[in-house]
């Protein structure tokens, strides 16, 4: 299953730091995933795309609570900009089991 860039969908996403939108849209991720019928322990590799790659730690740290067991393949890409002010986009692919 593939799901699509995930954004932060709080309003004041511009007053979040990196960490609490990487925890935002992986929420977003994992309501995704849920929805469809797979859980985040499914999710074999996420893409981030993010505005600020100095950061990376701190999108690894928001990536601790959601996979403490197994984590997926993650790929970080640097951009120039994102919508809405974020700073944080996520596309992830997961299996059905």
């Amino acid at each position: 299953m593939f799901f699509d860039g995930k954004f932060p969908t709080r309003a004041n996403a511009d007053e979040m730091n990196v960490e609490e939108q990487t925890v935002d849209v992986l929420e977003r991720v994992e309501t995704a995933a849920r929805r469809a019928g797979v859980e985040m322990n499914d999710v074999l590799r996420t893409t981030v795309y993010t505005t600020d790659v100095d950061r990376t730690d701190d999108i690894e740290a928001a990536y601790e609570s959601y996979f403490a067991d197994r984590r997926p393949a993650m790929t970080v890409v640097g951009v120039a900009d994102l919508p809405d002010e974020a700073a944080v986009q996520i596309e992830a692919t997961a299996v059905e089991r």
